[in-house]
């Protein structure tokens, strides 16, 4: 036998392809959307990396500045929580208290410490910098995505095949 020739498609090849596109239109915005749960948990990550780091630069330069050569009788203002403080002095700073898991802490260096926070600085920096780096990522591709979709529908808006 031989085979067919149509100078147009059927129906049903038609009704296939607007399947077919309406499956990929679906799979492309849920992407977009995935893109943005994506971008929104990195956001909140870079925030919280942000303020441990804040939080541990503060305390490196508390240590530094508690290790300067000063006056034994020089009073500091302590916190000791509900915006309340107590005044009190520093004698000779050699040591440090450092948390090491569960509640527990161990006498360390002062110098040791100190060191010990820069190397944790780095780490969150460089956590910090290589999230930075996949949100905007992320973020071009979810802009791509969405320019590309809002052309399309554009266009079939234009040609009166958009969906309403």
């Amino acid at each position: 036998m031989a085979a067919k020739h149509h100078d147009e498609e059927s129906p049903e090849a038609d009704a296939a392809e607007v399947v077919a596109y309406q499956q990929d239109l679906q799979k492309r915005l849920a992407r977009v959307d995935l893109l943005r749960a994506n971008a929104e948990v990195l956001t909140r990550n870079v925030e919280v990396l942000s303020l441990q780091q804040q939080q541990l630069l503060r305390a490196r330069e508390t240590l530094q500045t508690l290790q300067q050569p000063r006056d034994l009788s020089d009073e500091l203002l302590v916190p000791i929580g509900g915006e309340h403080y107590i005044s009190a002095t520093v004698g000779e700073l050699s040591h440090c208290l450092v948390p090491i898991g569960s509640g527990v802490r161990v006498r360390k260096p002062v110098g040791a410490v100190i060191g010990d926070l820069d190397k944790t600085i780095g780490r969150i920096d460089e956590e910090r910098t290589r999230q930075v780096e996949q949100l905007t990522t992320i973020e071009h591709e979810r802009v791509s995505l969405e320019r590309q979709l809002e052309t399309e529908m554009a266009l079939l808006q234009q040609s009166g095949a958009a969906p309403s």
